[in-house]
């Protein structure tokens, strides 16, 4: 009766675990697939805001800030770096974005 009653706890143990290892998994996916989205929308959000001020201004933005400012740019910080470098007022900056880790 003993060994049937230790039996089922230590099958119920191991299917607890494997149901915690399994859910793990699939909240480590859910994060590293929402970060990319957020990169995504990141780099569309700064390639029209450059765009725009291009459009505008006749000349592209001298710095992050600029944009960050006249344009509204919001992104977070603890989760990405952008470096931005520009090139003059008739080329388009480069633009590296960074994902940080432990955001």
């Amino acid at each position: 009766m003993k060994f049937k009653r230790f039996s089922m706890l230590l099958l119920s143990a191991v299917v607890f675990v494997l149901v915690l290892a399994v859910a793990c998994s699939w909240l480590e996916d859910f994060a590293r697939d929402s970060q990319a989205r957020q990169r995504q929308a990141l780099e569309t959000a700064l390639n029209r805001s450059i765009l725009l001020c291009y459009a505008l201004e006749g000349r592209y933005p001298e710095s992050l800030e600029e944009l960050r400012r006249d344009y509204r740019l919001s992104y977070d910080e603890r989760l990405f770096y952008v470096d931005y470098r520009p090139m003059g007022d008739n080329l388009m900056p480069d633009i590296t974005i960074l994902e940080r880790s432990g955001g």
